[in-house]
């Protein structure tokens, strides 16, 4: 399958209080982590970021959103329009636990539709997720007119919702994404408890 894979490093990181893809999980970057997943799937790799200077050690493609301030919606938007494939896999970098085989099941259900994203015990996981570049002229529409909620988008196109998917790989869970100081600090517990079993 030809396909990209799109990591959204563009947010301001406003609840941990410092950004998200720098802080370290059992020895590396946050960002080290969700690139390695990135490389495992495709040598087709594009960085979405507002701060490029950050990340120029990764020697990854990089894009900038096309409009600023206008959340997950206006990344997608960006890695889309940068992308030379249809297929595109969408992954943030606030999840040290992304595997995988996880990611190639959700591109491998994809099918026909529009996007294929995880329901997890009800919960939706849009930024861990399969896209088509053909949903773009709908997404850009809608921040045209101001619009930047994901689930208003998801009404306006084919999304397969996926709840049959593995949720822990090695005892640790995989659509697990760290947003506060607390949720970084049970992250890293997660990791200590699993190794000192």
């Amino acid at each position: 399958m030809d396909v990209t894979v799109l990591i959204l490093a563009g947010g301001q990181s406003s609840r941990m209080g410092e950004n998200k893809a720098l802080l370290i999980i059992d020895g590396k970057t946050m960002i080290e982590h969700v690139i390695g997943f990135a490389q495992s799937i495709t040598d087709q790799v594009i960085l979405v970021t507002n701060s490029p200077e950050l990340y120029q050690s990764y020697q990854l493609r990089q894009v900038a959103d096309l409009r600023k301030d206008m959340g997950p919606l206006a990344g997608i938007e960006a890695g889309l329009t940068a992308s030379t494939t249809e297929i595109n896999f969408i992954v943030a970098c606030d999840m040290p636990f992304v595997d995988p085989e996880v990611g190639r099941d959700i591109l491998g259900q994809l099918g026909a539709h529009d996007i294929a994203v995880p329901l997890i015990d009800g919960q939706r996981h849009p930024l861990f997720a399969a896209y088509r570049q053909s949903t773009l002229p709908i997404l850009s529409k809608m921040l045209d007119r101001g619009e930047r909620k994901i689930l208003d988008f998801f009404n306006l196109v084919d999304v397969h919702w996926l709840s049959d998917l593995t949720k822990e790989r090695a005892g640790l869970p995989i659509f697990y994404n760290m947003n506060t100081p607390e949720e970084y600090r049970q992250a890293k517990q997660k990791i200590r408890g699993e190794k000192n079993k």
